[in-house]
């Protein structure tokens, strides 16, 4: 299952190239019943498997499973309770390495981004310094921007106060219920209701209402990256991995960058867990939401396990 933006923003022969590979689209923004009914007729009768991210998103912290989703769960119960044969669900971990010093590289990027910044040559300093450097004066900009004036607190602190912030004002202004559930299932509830307003009110609307429209959505996207940073990232771990996979987020994010710089060379390991099993009968004893847990921490325990040296 690939998000419909990845189709959208890929050349023709690479849209070509990834439905002869097998992917099919999804709108993540609705309830897309055309993907759903693809996907559990995947798992129904298919030869093939079905691959889903069930983090949804790209967040380039490979160390830490972002909270996963429970589309993926929910498709395999209900594929198993209207399938004949059972349905397996392989959990896999996916962690890569540099094989090669990427900091000559990554050094070159950080300049970049600060050169946007107008920041002065700051070269001479460690890369993790830099990094937090820039992450504490853009999350300023940021809350100059919308809440008129800088947070206090750690950064992970402050980033959660302005993702929130950002949440509670959108949600107000289209009379959203705050939910007790993760950013993402927030942010897609706002988009959802903007885009119903939008579509609504399509020949009646105002150049302020699509400019207020415009704006929101522009706001779902920065607490969507604010999600994506946790704060504490680098905090946790010296390594050139976390180091580069946070380069990686500030490259796209300040630069627009539609894909992170290649920094060296690395290498991948791709491990598989042992199937969870799911029949007609098994499938109606387990929520979608137990299914999500029990997926998530089989694959975060074995990132925990490939990082322990001698793993491999």
């Amino acid at each position: 299952m690939t998000a419909w933006q990845v189709f959208a923003v890929s050349s023709r022969f690479t849209r070509e190239s990834m439905q002869r590979c097998g992917c099919f689209s999804v709108d993540r923004e609705g309830t897309d019943m055309l993907a759903l009914k693809t996907a559990v007729e995947i798992l129904k009768s298919k030869p093939n498997p079905l691959v889903v991210f069930p983090e949804g998103d790209i967040y380039h912290t490979n160390d830490r499973v972002t909270p996963f989703r429970e589309g993926a769960a929910a498709m395999a119960l209900m594929a198993a309770r209207k399938s004949d044969r059972s349905v397996a669900i392989i959990p896999v971990a996916i962690k890569r390495w540099y094989s090669d010093d990427p900091t000559p590289s990554l050094a070159q990027t950080l300049s970049r981004i600060e050169r946007s910044l107008h920041w002065s040559d700051k070269s001479h300093k460690p890369l993790k310094d830099r990094v937090l450097h820039l992450a504490e004066g853009l999350l300023a900009l940021k809350e100059t921007e919308h809440l008129k004036r800088t947070q206090q607190g750690s950064l992970r602190e402050r980033i959660r106060g302005l993702m929130l912030a950002l949440l509670d004002q959108c949600e107000t202004e289209y009379g959203l219920a705050k939910k007790d559930c993760l950013a993402p299932e927030r942010i897609k509830a706002v988009r959802q209701a903007i885009i119903q307003r939008r579509e609504s009110q399509r020949e009646t609307a105002s150049e302020s209402d699509r400019r207020q429209w415009s704006e929101d959505m522009n706001k779902m996207f920065i607490a969507t990256q604010l999600y994506s940073y946790p704060g504490t990232y680098l905090e946790d771990s010296d390594s050139i991995e976390r180091l580069a996979e946070t380069v990686d987020k500030l490259e796209e994010d300040v630069l627009g960058s539609t894909y992170p710089t290649v920094h060296a060379a690395r290498r991948v390991t791709v491990q598989f867990d042992v199937p969870i099993w799911l029949d007609r009968d098994s499938s109606k004893s387990i929520t979608a939401s137990e299914l999500t847990t029990q997926m998530q921490s089989r694959v975060q325990s074995m990132l925990d396990f490939l990082n322990t040296p001698n793993s491999l």
